[in-house]
């Protein structure tokens, strides 16, 4: 893999969790706009985020590993 394969794959995975912080605000309230309220729904919520955040940190993981030949 060259540098700038890697440097793509960072950008890409950046993008992606930035895009995910980007919608939290708006998954955070419901169809009419208010804020979700109960600990249930804020937590199947940022379940959500921290899953799909550590999709994209395992990408920059294995991007480095095989960068580096591992």
């Amino acid at each position: 893999m060259e540098k700038t394969e890697l440097s793509r794959l960072y950008h890409l995975a950046c993008t992606r969790v930035h895009n995910e912080m980007d919608s939290l605000y708006e998954k955070l309230h419901d169809r009419n706009g208010e804020p979700l309220d109960t600990v249930e729904g804020v937590g199947q919520v940022m379940y959500g985020l921290i899953t799909r955040i550590g999709v994209e940190l395992d990408l920059i993981k294995e991007a480095v590993k095989e960068y580096n030949g591992r």
